[in-house]
Order: structure tokens, then C-alpha cells, then sequence
């Protein structure tokens, strides 16, 4: 989903970032921007005064084969709220919380093995850095139904694109890093099953005409019943790798 309507048509902090404004100065522009928490009680309160039912809901796309929507400024859409007066009026808000919203925003999952994301490092830096935003609204949207035109407004503020970018940038970093970690993982276990590989690799059946991977693997079993099904499968590809070497 793209930024929406930012409190109007060009973004001040944007303009800020390109004009490679201070620091201070971007301090001072996002104290003027538009409070999202307001804006969104305007929308309820003209909602009210129209006499139209309010619902939590996200209206579904348009059908392809009739329907027109047209995507408004908060403005434009609160005047035509106040012209038509809808009997429904479709509303979804957010509320921004740091640890689920970045989670969210990754594509690495927690799995059995791999540290836990709560107490990596980058991570619980990223969730500290924007805690200080947990409860405000980070996104609104409404739209109704008229004359077969779903009129829609939505709006997010301009600190989500910065939010965004560094859980972008913390979602690269922590795959690698997940990934070093699986590689230096491999190659300790393929380390600690060394001496059964080669026991293994010894044995006369391993290398039988017609073998298989799946017979190699009954074979391992038959020989280490203490080893469980991902420890077995570890051995035989080492045992392979080393037949393989071995010629």
C-alpha cells in the first residue's frame, strides 16, 4: 500500500529530506504536521452529525467489470460525506505498536535452533528507537458507497516511510546474519558426525550397485538407532560427500 494522503499533496519532511534540511529544522516541520488522532475524530464527528453508521471494516476492491473508486483527500472526502450523507460508513484505524509493526514488516521467523528475534540485538534497538510512537495512529482509512463510486480517504504520517526503510534495512541484516548462523551451524554438525560418516562410508552396503540416498539412510539407521532423522540425514550426506571424494 502506498502512503495515502499525507496531510496534503507534497510531504514538508519530505520536501525537508531533498532540501538536506538540518535536523532541527525537520524537528520543527514534523511538530506542524497533522495529528492523525484528530484528523480521525473529524471524520467521526462528520460521520455523526450525517447520521451515517459507522463500521470498522475494510470495503473490499472494486469489480473490475463496472466499479469506479476515487481516492480523496480528507478535505474532499469530508465534503462529500456532508453532500451525500451515506447511510455506511466503512472505518479501519491502527494504532502503531513498535515490536508487532516491525514483525510485521520482516521476513524472517522465529524457528527452533535460531535466536530468538526478542533478544537479538538489532531488533530490540529498533523496538526501543520506536516505542516513543506505540499508541499513535498509523493508519486510517474510510470509504462508502455512492452512486456506484467507492469513495476512499486514508492517511498515514510521514515518519512510516523512515519506519519502513529501517526495518527494510534490519530485515536484510538479520538474514544474513540468520544465514551465517545456519552455515556455521552446518558445518559443526557436519564436524561432530564426522568419525560416524567415515564408519559409515566404510561399511560394504554403502556403496552397493542400485544405492539410493533412501537405502544409504536405512542403512545409517540400522547402524545408529541413537540418531535421530535430521541427525541420520546430516551423516549420510557427509558419508556421501566423502564417497564421492574418495572416488
Amino acid at each position: 500500500m502506498g502512503r495515502g494522503n499525507k496531510g496534503g499533496t507534497v510531504s514538508l519532511v519530505d520536501f525537508a529530506a531533498d532540501t538536506g534540511a538540518s535536523d532541527r529544522l525537520k524537528k520543527a516541520i514534523m511538530a506542524t504536521e497533522p495529528n492523525l488522532a484528530e484528523r480521525l475524530e473529524l471524520l467521526r464527528k462528520a460521520a455523526l452529525e450525517c447520521g451515517s453508521a459507522l463500521v470498522t471494516a475494510i470495503l473490499g476492491a472494486t469489480n473490475q467489470q463496472g466499479g469506479y473508486k476515487a481516492d480523496l483527500g480528507l478535505d474532499e472526502f469530508l465534503n462529500l460525506l456532508r453532500q451525500y450523507r451515506p447511510r455506511i460508513i466503512y472505518l479501519h484505524a491502527e494504532e502503531f505498536d513498535a515490536e508487532k509493526n516491525l514483525l510485521s514488516e520482516l521476513s524472517i521467523v522465529d524457528e527452533d535452533g535460531n535466536e530468538p528475534l526478542s533478544k537479538n540485538s538489532q531488533f530490540k534497538t529498533q523496538i526501543k528507537k520506536w516505542a516513543k510512537k506505540n499508541g499513535q495512529i498509523s493508519l486510517f482509512l474510510a470509504s462508502f458507497m455512492m452512486d456506484g463510486v467507492l469513495h476512499v480517504v486514508w492517511e498515514q504520517p510521514t515518519w512510516i516511510d523512515e519506519f519502513e526503510a529501517q526495518a527494510k534495512e534490519l530485515d536484510s541484516s538479520l538474514t544474513e546474519e540468520r544465514r551465517r548462523m545456519d552455515d556455521q551451524k552446518k558445518k559443526a554438525e557436519r564436524a561432530r558426525f564426522g568419525d560416524v560418516a567415515r564408519e559409515l562410508c566404510k561399511h560394504p552396503r554403502f556403496n552397493a550397485s542400485r544405492w539410493s540416498f533412501e537405502k544409504r539412510e536405512y542403512l545409517a539407521k540400522s547402524l545408529f538407532p541413537e540418531l535421530d532423522d535430521s541427525e541420520i540425514r546430516i551423516m549420510v550426506e557427509e558419508a556421501t560427500n566423502m564417497s564421492w571424494i574418495q572416488g
